[in-house]
């Protein structure tokens, strides 16, 4: 009973590495389903049996990157204070992340209000604690008289995905054309929304 297992195991991290291999290559809106089936040497239908369909598989493997915006976050949370600023910065790599390309932006989008346990896969769990992460982080910031008090930390927090998610659209759609002047009008908007 084990070997089927190890085996299954072995052949899901296979079709993971190469579809890792050919995002770099390709970026996640260039990956094909019948590339990596080629690539990893298996059957379609085994990477559906694995990952349901091709934007589970996606879904999977941009979480891996969103993990790393999130440990950002966690880091801030880890620090004996922190300011309006910092925190604001620690949304940078969340913001890039989303405006990368559209369909990074597009599942963040659809598979935010799904709870995870809806999926038959271990990631993400980090993106479905995002939102605690960042009530934490603004309630920290009001007690520091670092963000308004005239509503509710989990009121404050949703608003600044709000403007992480308008950022990165703003960027996908060409409104924002470099990454800095998106840094710049998202960090304007946030310093309003927290005061």
């Amino acid at each position: 009973m084990k070997k089927p297992q190890k085996r299954a195991i072995d052949t899901r991290n296979k079709i993971l590495d190469v579809a890792r291999e050919m995002v770099l290559e390709v970026g996640y809106e260039g990956l094909r389903t019948e590339e990596i089936v080629a690539s990893a040497g298996v059957a379609k239908g085994t990477l559906f049996a694995h990952f349901g369909d091709k934007d589970q598989l996606l879904f999977i493997l941009i979480c891996e990157e969103f993990d790393g915006t999130v440990a950002t976050l966690v880091r801030l949370m880890n620090e004996q204070s922190i300011s309006q600023a910092d925190f604001i910065k620690s949304l940078y790599p969340m913001m890039h992340l989303l405006s990368r390309e559209r369909v990074i932006f597009e599942l963040f989008h659809y598979f935010s209000g799904v709870p995870m346990d809806g999926f038959d896969f271990d990631t993400g769990d980090d993106c479905s604690e995002l939102q605690e992460l960042l009530n934490m982080l603004v309630a920290r910031l009001q007690e520091g008289g670092e963000a308004r008090a005239d509503t509710s930390a989990s009121n404050l927090a949703e608003g600044c995905i709000a403007f992480v998610v308008q950022a990165a659209s703003y960027r996908l759609s060409g409104q924002y054309k470099t990454a800095g002047e998106a840094e710049a009008a998202f960090e304007e908007k946030l310093k309003l929304w927290l005061r």
